[in-house]
């Protein structure tokens, strides 16, 4: 089951996994219409509420009042599994001071139903540096906590397993360092997060001359989709809905407490903010 409420990236999450349920609501206090299935040990929750209040890009221009309201929205989710009693359960988001701040607070509340840890998918085998704190059960995150870490993935080689080449032999974000020079990297490092909002941009050369930038199907694969997902049409849309998917971080079982459930990475790419999936084993 995939839930969002956004129709546009949940009807093409819904041609991509097509025995799946997809679910048109808008989660929150205020949510009557959904329906999960109850708690067992064969059903994994994934909750991704939206993160664009905390962002970096919107550091300087969000408002108080949407901070407040990601954070309600983000306290509910976890009150949600909590109340529900789910064996197992995952939460994704971005790790700014508030979002830690809330989570320390549920797991000193809930010492042996809530943890968090922040994560590179770097170091899981994605081609690109994304941070992320993803909160759930205390065996779920020290799991992850004792994976080995992966060795680290180029851009090039991220694109030669997708059968594809780059266009150039550098890249830049949409920011600047210091001295105001593109932020560059080489095709032969990890990409820089992909973004929602703009995609990365072929450079070519250190200097960060522009070739052009990224299309959605280009950053999908630094997102880690196989070719064959269907994204939106539009360049717009289709980054957006790239660029606001979770990554699976390590392609291994999420623990519960009577076994291991599969994975579950083909459940909520796709899905924007203020988003859940559901998926059983």
């Amino acid at each position: 089951m995939g839930v969002d409420c956004d129709p546009a990236p949940l009807r093409v999450w819904a041609s991509n996994v097509p025995d799946a349920k997809a679910v048109l609501t808008t989660l929150g206090p205020n949510c009557t219409d959904l329906e999960l299935p109850p708690p067992a040990p064969d059903v994994h929750v994934h909750l991704s509420p939206p993160c664009q209040a905390f962002s970096r890009a919107r550091a300087n221009s969000a408002t108080q009042p949407e901070v407040q309201s990601s954070l309600e929205l983000l306290r509910w989710s976890v009150d949600l599994v909590l109340s529900r009693g789910d064996f197992s359960w995952s939460l994704e988001e971005v790790p700014v001071p508030a979002v830690r701040l809330l989570l320390q607070e549920y797991a000193k509340l809930h010492p042996a139903k809530v943890a968090w840890a922040v994560f590179d998918c770097a170091d899981f085998g994605c081609p690109q540096n994304r941070q992320r704190l993803i909160a759930g059960p205390p065996a779920m995150i020290r799991k992850l906590q004792e994976s080995p870490v992966e060795k680290r993935i180029s851009v090039r080689e991220a694109f030669e397993r997708a059968g594809l080449t780059t266009p150039s032999a550098f890249f830049k974000n949409n920011t600047t360092n210091r001295d105001k020079t593109a932020c560059t990297r080489s095709i032969e490092e990890c990409a820089f997060t992909v973004c929602a909002g703009h995609g990365l941009t072929w450079a070519a050369d250190r200097e960060g001359s522009t070739v052009s930038v990224m299309t959605a199907r280009q950053s999908a694969v630094l997102q880690g989709f196989p070719l064959a997902w269907k994204i939106p049409s539009g360049s717009r849309t289709g980054q957006r809905s790239v660029g606001t998917s979770m990554l699976d971080l390590s392609n291994k079982s999420y623990p519960c407490p009577t076994h291991d459930l599969p994975p579950h990475s083909n459940t909520h790419p796709l899905l924007t903010g203020n988003a859940m999936s559901v998926e059983l084993s």
